[in-house]
C-alpha cells in the first residue's frame, strides 16, 4: 500500500514537534494496515503511526 503525501506530512510534522531532526533521504515508511505505518529514521525503528488517531502508538 502506497503512502500518500498526507500521511507522509503528518508524521513528518510529528517527528519535528518530538524534536527529531527529519531527513528525507533517512526517513522510510512501510504500510502495516489501512491506519497504521511503520516508520523507520536513518535506519532505525522509530515507531507505529496511527493515521487515525494521529500519533505514535507504539
Amino acid at each position: 500500500m502506497a503512502i500518500n503525501n498526507e500521511v507522509k506530512n503528518e508524521i513528518v510534522k510529528a517527528l519535528e514537534t518530538l524534536g527529531h531532526n527529519v531527513n528525507a533521504f533517512a526517513l522510510q515508511i512501510f504500510s502495516l494496515e489501512k491506519d497504521r505505518h511503520f516508520v523507520f529514521s536513518n535506519g532505525q525503528r522509530f515507531g507505529v503511526w496511527d493515521s487515525v488517531k494521529k500519533t505514535f502508538v507504539d
